[in-house]
């Protein structure tokens, strides 16, 4: 209803539907199982379509990138950072749009995620096959992933799911001490926008699901990480400390922050990023949407 009736929802549905509906290039297009990191971008936005416009279409579309993603035998092939945002697109995918389709193809699709994601994981957390050092942005992007998982198929495989919360959380503690006590990051820039949108995300996801975050977002240095891009970005993109890539930073999770932080600042500059073309739409967008307008500064939490 809001993105109906509030001008910039409305518009930024605007754009989502020229890139990603129904007569897009992107929603005509064969599934790109061979492309990952692109399988994320489109999984998310399909699926965000749906429960935008409530059109089954966009599932039955979104169906078919999962169903060929599943036939892929090797999930991490393209590295964590990727295999990270894999796992947390197909867990939101399946979350939103597994009720209209059959029962046989969510077999597929649960079996795959069973196969490709929760085993994969345990077996990363058990010491086998690990590709991440403790507490870094890509730990934090497949832990996100991995809760993820755990929280949609809890009700299908309950012990493998109960076993990977464990894991998965006490991994993620790691991560969000990366933050103290400041809110800084020590990595880089770059991965920041990694590692703070994953612990984000499963902030809100722990608290949707479950009632709580665990204590999880009163970390030294979380609430004050909102702060880090700002103050590290410059005109031709994000302060280079670490030999990273120099382009503009991802502040997506700004609107996260602004609710949690009593700051709308935040969000209204995040807003204006978007209006201003500083910065690319993305799906957190719209699920921490905040509505505020110039000069207010209210309380939102």
């Amino acid at each position: 209803k809001a993105a109906k009736t509030l001008p910039d929802l409305k518009e930024m549905t605007e754009s989502l539907k020229a890139a990603y509906g129904k007569k897009s290039n992107l929603f005509l297009s064969e599934p790109m199982a061979h492309d990952l990191a692109k399988e994320c971008e489109l999984l998310w936005n399909f699926s965000l379509l749906y429960r935008i416009t409530g059109e089954k279409l966009y599932c039955e579309r979104v169906l078919a990138e999962a169903l060929a993603i599943a036939e892929e035998e090797d999930w991490s092939k393209e590295g964590p950072a990727v295999y990270g945002d894999l796992l947390l697109a197909l867990a939101v995918t399946y979350d939103w749009c597994h009720h209209v389709w059959t029962e046989g193809q969510k077999a597929r699709i649960e079996r795959a995620l069973l196969r490709g994601g929760m085993r994969v994981g345990l077996d990363f957390y058990n010491g086998k096959n690990k590709i991440w050092r403790r507490g870094s942005a890509f730990a934090a992007k497949v832990g996100a992933g991995m809760l993820a998982l755990s929280l949609t198929l809890a009700d299908i495989y309950p012990e493998t799911a109960l076993k990977l919360i464990d894991r998965a959380m006490r991994q993620l503690e790691d991560c969000f001490t990366a933050f103290s006590p400041d809110g800084g990051c020590a990595e880089s820039v770059l991965a920041w926008e990694q590692q703070a949108k994953a612990l984000a995300v499963a902030v809100a996801m722990l608290e949707k699901a479950c009632g709580s975050d665990y204590g999880f977002a009163a970390f030294p240095g979380f609430s004050a990480t909102a702060y880090f891009p700002i103050y590290t970005e410059t005109p031709s993109g994000a302060w280079n400390y670490h030999d990273c890539e120099s382009r503009p930073v991802d502040t997506a999770v700004l609107s996260f922050f602004a609710k949690r932080n009593a700051d709308a600042d935040l969000a209204l500059m995040r807003r204006a990023q978007l209006a201003e073309g500083q910065k690319t739409l993305d799906p957190l967008d719209f699920l921490f949407y905040v509505p505020v307008k110039k000069g207010q500064n209210l309380h939102l939490a």
